[in-house]
Formats: structure tokens, C-alpha cells, sequence
């Protein structure tokens, strides 16, 4: 990621636990860290999301990240 810092700005870091979150944004210089998937789906500064979670779980934020008008890479 670092090595392509000057095509994408990293605009937020989403994990089930803040903690996490919140280390992810600081260390990859992030605007914001958040819990809630639904706050990355209105944040109109977001046009790509990059979801990285289990498996069982792709299909529904897939879903929900293209209603909400998102890119997506999974």
C-alpha cells in the first residue's frame, strides 16, 4: 500500500474493534478509524471500498457497498 501512496488517498480503516481500527488509520495516515460499516457507506468521500474480512461475510457488505453507490474490491 505504501508503495502506491501517491494513486489512492486512504480516507478510513473500518474493523470490528476500534482498537484495531484506529492503529490501521494512524499507522497508514487515514482521515478516520470507525466500527460501523454503515458510516463508510454514507461518507460521500468514499467512492472505493476494499473489503478484507471473512468470507461468509463478502456477499452482504458487497451487496450493501454497491447499493450504497461504492466501488468494490474484495
Amino acid at each position: 500500500m505504501i508503495k502506491l501512496r501517491d494513486r489512492y488517498d486512504l480516507h478510513c480503516v473500518m474493523s470490528r474493534t476500534g482498537s484495531n481500527a484506529r492503529a490501521i488509520a494512524t499507522q497508514f495516515e487515514a482521515s478516520y478509524a470507525t466500527t460501523e460499516f454503515e458510516q463508510i457507506l454514507s461518507d460521500a468521500d468514499v467512492d472505493l471500498v476494499l473489503i478484507a474480512t471473512r468470507h461468509d461475510l463478502h456477499g452482504r457488505m458487497v451487496r450493501h457497498a454497491l447499493e450504497a453507490g461504492k466501488n468494490v474490491f474484495v
